[in-house]
């Protein structure tokens, strides 16, 4: 729906130029294909309905709504890629802008400096003195991501250790680390087995805005992931075997060759420890062809 912007709180810019303006209460679905409100032809890495803006009380909702192509919110400091549609029906989250200036776009729209641009206003027309940089207006309210993250899951535990310093300080005005320098902050020691490429300890290094973290595994024993079908000749993933087919192997661990190309894929059982805290791990490697750091010269040679 295109109205007047002075009229409206949220606005989006084209990368030609034009300016629609979103009442509250109404949505803008954006897209190539000629059935969105928004058609925006030079949206490469698009959906023919790729998403929607909703202006609501408060600012206004991205979301997703393509069940194929990834979309991305970006601002100062941030680029969040917002979750696919699952299932037909209205999105269940997406990136909400209180106010400021937020880029919307696939990858190649925003690496190539051709996103939409939204701006959300205190008051209807408002220039927000934002509007010519991503994050928009100093001193404005923030921009908050209303995505709901399952406690029981490891993305929780990562999400919680890289915001650590701004939830004990809600006045930290750096922004959240982005995708390159979370990268640069991971770093591992690995202690190898004797005659395999399998770990008898690790260690895992993640060095954040809080200080280091470290987490020791010591390794006990090995699952061997061809029991599974990784890897295994006869009963690998995908294989036909026939209509109704069962059948099992066995072995002694002690009599495992951990230089058979089968037994490279493993799960390694752990005793784990982090800071005073100690548990139980799994630790999963499969490392073929030569390896600098470890010492590996070739396809599969091992440890001395």
């Amino acid at each position: 729906m295109a109205v007047d912007r002075a009229v409206t709180k949220a606005h989006v810019t084209t990368p030609a130029g034009r300016v629609i303006g979103i009442p509250e209460g109404s949505s803008l679905v954006f897209g190539r294909g000629p059935d969105a409100d928004l058609v925006i032809a030079a949206g490469r890495g698009l959906s023919r309905r790729a998403g929607q803006i909703s202006a609501i009380a408060g600012g206004a909702l991205v979301a997703n709504i393509s069940a194929t192509h990834a979309l991305y919110a970006e601002g100062d400091g941030f680029r969040i890629r917002l979750p696919r549609l699952d299932a037909p029906g209205e999105p269940a989250g997406g990136w909400f802008a209180a106010r400021g200036t937020t880029l919307v776009g696939s990858r190649s729209m925003l690496d190539e400096g051709q996103p939409l641009r939204l701006v959300v206003s205190a008051t209807p027309g408002e220039l927000d003195p934002g509007e010519d940089a991503p994050g928009g207006a100093a001193g404005g309210d923030a921009t908050v991501l209303p995505l709901y993250l399952d406690p029981n899951t490891k993305l929780f535990l990562v999400a919680l250790i890289w915001c650590r310093p701004w939830l004990i300080d809600p006045a930290r005005s750096t922004p959240l680390p982005r995708t390159p320098e979370i990268a640069r902050a991971v770093d591992w020691n690995v202690d190898y087995l004797p005659n395999t490429r399998h770990a008898k300890r690790a260690e895992i290094i993640l060095k954040g805005a809080a200080g280091e973290n470290r987490v020791e595994l010591e390794t006990l024993y090995n699952f061997y992931m061809h029991g599974i079908g990784y890897g295994h000749p006869k009963w690998g993933h995908g294989y036909w075997v026939g209509d109704d087919v069962s059948a099992y192997e066995s072995f002694k661990l002690s009599d495992v060759n951990e230089a058979d190309p089968m037994h490279q894929h493993i799960q390694s059982v752990c005793r784990a420890k982090f800071g005073s805290r100690e548990g139980m791990g799994i630790l999963e490697m499969m490392i073929l062809g030569p390896h600098e750091k470890s010492g590996f010269k070739s396809t599969l040679d091992m440890h001395r």
